[in-house]
């Protein structure tokens, strides 16, 4: 059912109220609802991007250039998945442990999620298998990716919210402010644009709002309530992270080297374990994507200037067909530092509510990653005579990352990181926010770090395993 704000009763009784009409909390709302729970889900734009809801996107960044964050997200009925790419992959194993001395362990083990792995799968129309293969002994394998349509939520699931009889949506519902008793969420506080006001009331909450409003919708419940809502908001906002993604050189590559994978397709390459433990890094996707014929030409061109023998060599390789070029782009794992951020700035949004500060940095680390990664590569193929790697001068002279350049994935992962305890993080292992019997948060704002693979598909992992906790819940 759908209905406005201004005909809504506050009188009415929902199981859960779930905040944010994205991927996380549209499964969570139908996952809930089909086990019998009455569900109130809350978007705060309408069905269709407009002007005035993306405006409170609005915000500031302070550190790296990064897109405007007005951009960076959609703020409307299927949240970002309508405009998302559709690559997917899960986490590795490796990704939810301490790497070296980083702050990357997860309070849940990668078992945890892959029980939900097929059902994820399925909502994002993709396969579930994913066979890593090793690339000889470089310390390099080969990773493939699932690729969704991709599914918009919007589209798939828009007609099935608003029919099903356990499921009451309301659009244009902004979320101001959550109000606590110390110990458990009483209510939300609703606004439209039209200026309607409301109080809802549920048993149970799910702040599903993206991995920056996330943030900001506590911290300033936090303000409003003394902090109250999050008693222990030492990383609260924090731990913030994102999929640095720059292009990173050209490469001339045998082509068995990849065994039977199709090269005329962009395959992915990503580091070992004991690459990662060895050169003391975190993990990183690289990209490597196929030149035409003439784009290979000129990167032999290239390589015979300073070496003319090997380029003649792979002349005569190209004219074989038993080599290809490619432009290798990477896309890797951040650090989590406190001092990447949420915060409230000066500024306010129409509802009142400040709108984000967004503090960013890559870190010596972040370099360090993409750069031994690269080389690890590199140097397996000289020392086999299988290709040769040409990268980019600001990467091997690490004088600064390229401004023109893609910047990063539009990947926004912490600020309300999932810990042991709430001197490590907001959320424990339920994703249950520390001091609140039923405020839960879902969606990538939990993650405590980020691995190289994109997104959503863990995030759908994760609301279906919030989802079957809840059902649980008595």
């Amino acid at each position: 059912m759908l209905k406005k704000i201004s005909d809504f009763n506050e009188n009415s009784n929902f199981d859960c109220c779930i905040i944010g009409a994205g991927p996380a909390g549209i499964t969570c709302a139908l996952e809930l609802a089909k086990n019998g729970k009455r569900v109130l889900l809350l978007e705060g734009g309408q069905d269709d991007i407009s002007e005035q809801s993306q405006d409170i996107y609005q915000g500031e960044v302070k550190g790296d250039p990064y897109f405007d964050l007005s951009v960076t997200r959609l703020r409307f009925f299927g949240g970002s998945s309508n405009h998302w790419e559709g690559w997917c992959r899960p986490l590795d194993k490796h990704d939810f442990e301490n790497k070296g001395d980083f702050k990357t362990a997860w309070p849940i083990t990668k078992n945890d999620m892959d029980g939900y792995l097929e059902k994820a799968s399925s909502i994002l129309e993709i396969d579930d298998t994913y066979n890593d293969k090793p690339i000889g002994n470089s310390g390099i394998n080969h990773v493939p990716f699932g690729y969704s349509p991709p599914v918009r939520f919007l589209d798939k699931y828009y007609d099935a919210i608003t029919a099903h009889q356990n499921i009451l949506l309301l659009l244009s519902a902004n979320v101001t402010s959550l109000e606590t008793d110390g110990l458990r969420i009483n209510s939300a506080m609703l606004e439209s644009f039209s200026g309607d006001k409301k109080r809802v009331k549920a048993k149970e909450f799910i702040l599903a709002t993206g991995g920056l409003e996330n943030s900001r919708l506590l911290l300033w419940s936090n303000e409003l309530s003394n902090g109250q809502v999050v008693k222990n908001s030492t990383s609260l906002g924090r731990y913030w992270m994102e999929h640095p993604d720059f292009t990173i050189g050209s490469a001339i590559i045998k082509n068995d080297v990849l065994g039977d994978a199709d090269l005329s397709k962009r395959q992915f390459l990503a580091p070992s374990y004991d690459t990662i433990v060895k050169n003391k890094i975190l993990n990183c996707g690289l990209r490597i994507n196929p030149n035409n014929y003439h784009g290979t030409e000129k990167m032999i061109s290239d390589i015979a200037c300073v070496a003319p023998k090997l380029g003649r060599g792979l002349v005569s390789l190209l004219g074989k067909n038993l080599i290809c070029g490619y432009k290798i782009r990477a896309s890797w794992e951040q650090e989590p530092v406190k001092e990447n951020r949420v915060t409230l700035g000066p500024e306010k949004d129409f509802f009142s509510m400040p709108r984000i500060q967004l503090h960013w940095k890559k870190s010596k680390i972040d370099t360090r990653t993409v750069k031994q990664t690269i080389l690890t590569l590199g140097n397996y193929l000289a020392e086999k005579n299988l290709g040769r790697l040409m990268l980019n001068k600001w990467l091997l002279d690490e004088d600064g990352y390229p401004e023109n350049d893609v910047l990063a994935g539009n990947h926004h992962m912490g600020g309300t990181r999932m810990a042991e305890n709430d001197e490590l993080g907001v959320v424990d292992k339920n994703c249950k926010v520390f001091g609140q019997e039923n405020l839960y948060i879902a969606g990538s704002s939990v993650f405590p770090s980020s691995g190289y693979a994109n997104p959503t598909l863990s995030i759908i992992q994760l609301a279906l395993r919030l989802s079957d906790h809840l059902k649980n819940k008595t």
